[in-house]
């Protein structure tokens, strides 16, 4: 294990990606490392179209379920 890093999921709930680039920090509080990250919100079938995503939610809420 290198590290850990944190990523916020947040802007999925509105359909939205977020590319970044996390830091890795090991246990002695140091950076060892980056990583590139970029979750893409899809469709249930995993379509990543933006025009098959036709219900995009007013409130994340309304995501649940």
């Amino acid at each position: 294990m290198i590290g850990e890093g944190h990523y916020k999921l947040e802007p999925l709930s509105y359909y939205i990606d977020n590319p970044a680039t996390v830091n890795l920090i090991g246990t002695t509080y140091e950076i060892h490392g980056k990583i590139d990250v970029d979750i893409v919100p899809c469709t249930p079938n995993g379509n990543e179209d933006q025009d098959e995503i036709d219900l995009i939610p007013d409130e994340p809420e309304d995501l649940i379920d």
